[in-house]
């Protein structure tokens, strides 16, 4: 058996699926939702492994994690799904 690779995931938050017209819905109130993404560019924290303590020098700004992005529901302001692709 060969080693099996993730190369992402997604969690369905509330809920959402697939219209008849083939728009992405949330189940709860059916409004269609919107796809957001980030850059993937996170910025890294002042207080990088402790809290207190002083970020080494050398340390970068912010870390490339991949691609981040998910549905949003304009209606009920709320995330729907979020998908991580760490390719």
């Amino acid at each position: 058996m060969g080693k099996r690779e993730i190369r992402g995931m997604t969690l369905r938050i509330l809920g959402e699926r697939t219209g008849k017209d083939g728009y992405c819905r949330r189940r709860e109130c059916d409004a269609k939702t919107m796809l957001v993404a980030t850059t993937g560019h996170w910025e890294v924290d002042e207080e990088t492994f402790e809290s207190g303590e002083d970020t080494p020098e050398g340390t970068p700004d912010e870390v490339y994690v991949g691609e981040v992005s998910g549905h949003w529901c304009p209606e009920c302001e709320c995330l729907v799904s979020l998908s991580y692709d760490f390719s």
